[in-house]
């Protein structure tokens, strides 16, 4: 089985944190965060120049990356 999750680039910085209901965006280096439909828009809307990727993985593979 899969599962398909996207994160958002900016530059060379990925977006961290979402908090929707004060429109703050954080951005990191080295961590990103599996963003949800509406974190998505909301990062599209207040920075328009975002990559925005997804990324599949399958159930063995997100086990390790959990560390399980």
């Amino acid at each position: 089985m899969k599962k398909h999750y996207y994160y958002a680039k900016v530059g060379k910085m990925y977006v961290k944190d979402v908090y929707l209901f004060t429109g703050i965006i954080h951005l990191s280096r080295y961590m990103r965060k599996e963003l949800n439909d509406e974190e998505i828009e909301f990062v599209k809307e207040y920075l328009p120049n975002a990559e925005i990727t997804k990324v599949t993985v399958t159930i063995e593979e997100e086990l390790v990356r959990e560390g399980e």
